[in-house]
């Protein structure tokens, strides 16, 4: 329980300050017990409660049946867990001219080896490596177990046109299930509902917005996007002595009276989208890092991501079939 700025319902983010209440299932109530109330009142008047189910993810996902924004993913047979970000599908090219694959973004330190991410110094993934990495759902780490959904097709790791881009586009795998195909993870009777998003939000580096996010750790959170363009720094000497340098990213910060930070580890790899007031929200990045102590999350453009990696961020019906 806490406060909150904000409410959820209907899938939609609203400006109504409340007390937050977190649960698994807001349907099981012990005897003798009453429901958790939608409002509170006391002698200054009523305050809105908000129920949320399933709000935090407790490290991992449990009984997954379903890809969803924020769920586990890790290499095969590597402790290490990140969060699976927007579903994207390869557009039609010269290069592409096959029947375009779904799939999703994540980080690339998520989803690539050190040594890999080493040698890509900002060039693409297909440039300098052509082996076979797979992804499993949920990490290793998180499950004990290598289930795995697909490969990393590209991804690009460093500075391109001066943004840094840190984002590996998974294929989802082919599956056979009920008799009925399964291309790239979505079966096909629901491969006309994805619909295109539209990336033409244009962020004003002088305006601050309010953002949701979707992780692994986290759960959904809200925070605030200002100074917009920021660059990162930093020394891995732990992962293979990586020297990172991502410039002019999205840089956002938590909401000081909400319970928990917007980016924990394991959240790298997390969608995080523009809520406008009328609750609209748009794809705005890829979450990979945060600023220690000061707790500053930066992220990759995903419309510079899209833009390299020739992609379209699609929206599903409903969760991704995991094969």
């Amino acid at each position: 329980m806490g406060m909150s700025p904000v409410m959820y319902s209907d899938g939609r983010v609203h400006r109504k300050p409340c007390i937050a209440f977190y649960c698994l299932d807001a349907d099981l109530v012990p005897f003798g017990e009453k429901p958790l109330p939608s409002v509170l009142s006391d002698s200054s008047g009523d305050i809105p409660c908000d129920v949320r189910e399933d709000y935090i993810q407790l490290g991992y996902c449990r009984n997954c049946r379903g890809l969803q924004n924020g769920c586990s993913v890790g290499q095969y047979g590597v402790q290490l867990s990140g969060s699976i970000g927007f579903f994207v599908r390869r557009k039609y090219s010269s290069h592409t001219p096959q029947l375009p694959y779904d799939g999703f973004l994540t980080a690339a330190h998520v989803a690539l080896e050190d040594d890999i991410l080493k040698k890509m110094k900002g060039t693409k993934f297909k440039n300098c490596y052509h082996g076979l990495h797979l992804i499993v759902h949920p990490s290793l780490e998180d499950s004990g177990t290598n289930n795995v959904i697909g490969e990393v097709e590209d991804s690009f790791f460093g500075n391109h046109e001066e943004v840094g881009i840190d984002a590996a586009f998974v294929k989802t795998y082919k599956n056979e299930g009920n008799g009925k195909q399964i291309i790239n993870g979505l079966p096909l009777h629901i491969l006309p509902i994805l619909y295109i998003s539209s990336l033409s939000f244009e962020v004003d580096p002088d305006m601050e917005y309010e953002v949701i996010g979707h992780g692994r750790t986290s759960g959904t959170t809200t925070g605030i996007l200002k100074e917009t363009f920021m660059s990162f720094r930093k020394s891995f000497p732990e992962r293979a002595g990586i020297y990172l340098v991502l410039d002019n990213c999205f840089t956002i910060y938590r909401i000081r009276i909400e319970p928990k930070e917007f980016f924990e580890p394991g959240d790298s790899g997390s969608a995080v989208y523009v809520v406008e007031a009328d609750n609209t929200q748009h794809p705005l990045g890829l979450a990979f890092g945060v600023l220690g102590e000061h707790k500053i999350t930066f992220a990759s453009p995903v419309k510079k991501i899209t833009d390299i990696l020739n992609l379209s961020v699609v929206q599903p019906a409903q969760p991704m079939n995991i094969p």
